[in-house]
């Protein structure tokens, strides 16, 4: 019997001030997950968030951090690639985010 741990942890990536850039809640969940049809185990991501700064098209901050939100994901998905969960990591994303995820 495989132990799950579904007690929930945070990961985020902070600047060199110290201001959070992105940042996610991870869980570890057991269940059906499209494709499949058998239950499996895999990562919840959620919610998974840039600040703000970071996603404004058109304008300019100093606080902005281009490639948080990438750094954190590539971070994630090392993690667990070699896992017992197969590399499955489920992300409830907005539309126009699911282009950046999948790339990643």
């Amino acid at each position: 019997m495989t132990y799950l741990d579904n007690s929930s942890s945070f990961r985020g990536v902070r600047d060199i001030s110290g201001r959070l850039q992105a940042g996610t809640i991870i869980s570890r969940e057991y269940g059906i997950i499209y494709p499949y049809s058998e239950l499996r185990q895999y990562l919840s991501l959620d919610p998974f968030t840039s600040a703000p700064w970071n996603c404004l098209e058109g304008r300019t901050f100093v606080e902005t951090v281009k490639g948080a939100g990438t750094w954190l994901m590539s971070e994630i998905v090392e993690e667990v690639i070699d896992t017992e969960i197969e590399g499955i990591i489920k992300i409830l994303a907005i539309d126009r985010a699911k282009d950046f995820y999948s790339n990643i």
